[in-house]
């Protein structure tokens, strides 16, 4: 239920972020200065929360397969086999969490280039050459 939550969220600020980013409020059809910063500061703000949005989502889907693994693991614990094999299994589902984590926060280096809005400091995407 929680992962539901995360996703829903994260659609909806992306979404805010898209309905930020194209509206004007002035009159005269041309922002002033100081609103044209105020909707880039919220487009920041909005950013930076989907990026923690990515982050909870991401760990409270591991969380609900790590405490059916456990709970898998509580059942099965008189069954030599399947305790084996579902070790290797939670091994292997932390070593996914892992790498998820990994290519979210290394997909744009620095991290504060994932919020900045401007271009003139590139920002250099390490996994880039990977896929």
């Amino acid at each position: 239920m929680a992962a539901v939550f995360f996703l829903v969220t994260n659609q909806t600020v992306f979404s805010m972020i898209d309905f930020l980013g194209k509206t004007s409020i002035s009159f005269r059809g041309k922002q002033s200065q100081s609103e044209e910063l105020k909707r880039l500061r919220k487009i920041e703000v909005g950013l930076k929360l989907a990026l923690a949005f990515e982050v909870m989502y991401l760990i409270s889907i591991y969380l609900v397969k790590f405490s059916m693994l456990f709970l898998y693991n509580r059942f099965a614990k008189h069954t030599k086999h399947i305790t084996l094999y579902l070790r290797i299994t939670q091994v292997i589902c932390l070593v996914t969490f892992a790498v998820c984590i990994l290519s979210l926060f290394l997909s744009c280096v620095p991290i504060s280039m994932f919020w900045n809005l401007s271009n003139s400091n590139g920002g250099f995407n390490v996994l880039g050459g990977l896929f």
